[in-house]
């Protein structure tokens, strides 16, 4: 059972405050559920093993520069002040969160997999990957400034993801950080640590103060072989300069674990490196059928399908993921997309002009 510490419109704070000395404060990921009501980042690792925790979810990826964020953080701070040991906890934007709130809420130490130092346009330029989110957010003045100094700092990275790499390297200049590089962990690295049976335990002992963590990058380089998010890095890494051989690593990943729908877009990225365009577009298939007709993979069926100049087909899965929509805000977004699509069909029809590359990643 959880209790509602604070709620907004973008924001909501739940808390489990179990018997102990120690707390972990999580701070959601992006998110392809613009809603509150939702099982938060960790929260079920947290019940199963016992351990007190506060849990912020976000409704929308604005990366947390929502304008009542000083009530989050107050209500959050309020909750941790009776622990001796607190840890503030996020993976990829909710590791972002974890660094940027982490004194303000009373923390003692901070768990970030995979963070952002920020993707502000003057900051983070050279990191686009969520250039259509990013694109409205208005950043909060108060929350630009250099991050915590007094904060020790555990951030785990995969050491060949340059983007991951960059962040890491300019959350380093300005706080403490110890790093646990994971090579081909992929991003965020969280979901290989948990394959290899180590997430919860590096939560706990980083929770517990600890600092030496040699033994996880260890362990984590035993246990590659069987974590599908290891084959899923070398196949993105492999890329179009190899397809053939990234196609292979994709395929190890499929048999690690077959009903991952992300592991089908690898394969099905990589088969289109390859030309093997049906093959690609039936792996995206099944991707959508994994996620139960998410709008979102739906959106992705749809890029590829416009890409490859099919743009009636194209049209179709939007419509699709229109249908699915389970939200306001989604359903504009993707009512918006259609009708790009749809008016580009048609001046193609009418041989007005050349399609652009609106639905391109």
């Amino acid at each position: 059972m959880t209790d509602t510490l604070f709620r907004s419109g973008n924001l909501l704070v739940k808390a489990a405050l179990r018997p102990g000395e120690a707390c972990v404060v999580t701070f959601d990921p992006y998110t392809d559920e613009p809603k509150l009501d939702r099982l938060a980042f960790g929260e079920a690792v947290c019940a199963a093993a016992g351990i007190a925790a506060i849990h912020v979810v976000n409704r929308r990826n604005a990366w947390y520069q929502e304008p009542e964020w000083r009530d989050m953080v107050a209500a959050v701070a309020a909750a941790t002040k009776s622990y001796h040991r607190v840890l503030a906890y996020g993976s990829s934007m909710g590791g972002y969160a974890a660094l940027r709130f982490g004194s303000m809420i009373g923390a003692t130490g901070a768990l970030a997999i995979s963070p952002q130092y920020s993707l502000h346009p003057r900051k983070a330029d050279f990191d686009t990957r969520w250039a259509a989110t990013v694109h409205d957010i208005y950043w909060q003045p108060e929350l630009a400034g250099p991050l915590p100094a007094d904060l020790p700092a555990v951030v785990v990275y995969d050491p060949a993801h340059r983007l991951d790499r960059c962040h890491v390297d300019l959350i380093a200049r300005e706080m403490p950080v110890r790093r646990i590089a994971l090579p081909f962990s992929g991003h965020p690295s969280g979901t290989y640590l948990g394959e290899c049976g180590l997430l919860l335990p590096l939560v706990l002992r980083t929770l517990a103060g600890e600092t030496d963590f040699t033994d996880v990058t260890q362990s984590a380089r035993d246990h590659r072989r069987n974590s599908t998010s290891y084959f899923v890095a070398l196949a993105r890494a492999a890329g179009p300069r190899n397809p053939e051989r990234a196609v292979a690593f994709a395929r190890r990943a499929l048999e690690l674990n077959p009903t991952a729908y992300a592991t089908w877009v690898t394969l099905a990225e990589q088969l289109r490196f390859a030309g093997r365009i049906e093959e690609a577009l039936a792996a995206l298939e099944r991707a959508v059928v994994l996620t139960q007709e998410h709008p979102e993979m739906l959106r992705v069926l749809s890029n590829v399908l416009h890409d490859e100049g099919r743009f009636d087909e194209a049209a179709a899965a939007l419509a699709r993921s229109l249908a699915a929509a389970g939200s306001a805000d989604l359903r504009g977004l993707m009512r918006l997309a259609r009708f790009k699509v749809l008016g580009q069909v048609a001046r193609m029809r009418s041989g007005a002009a050349q399609l652009g590359a609106a639905f391109r990643r």
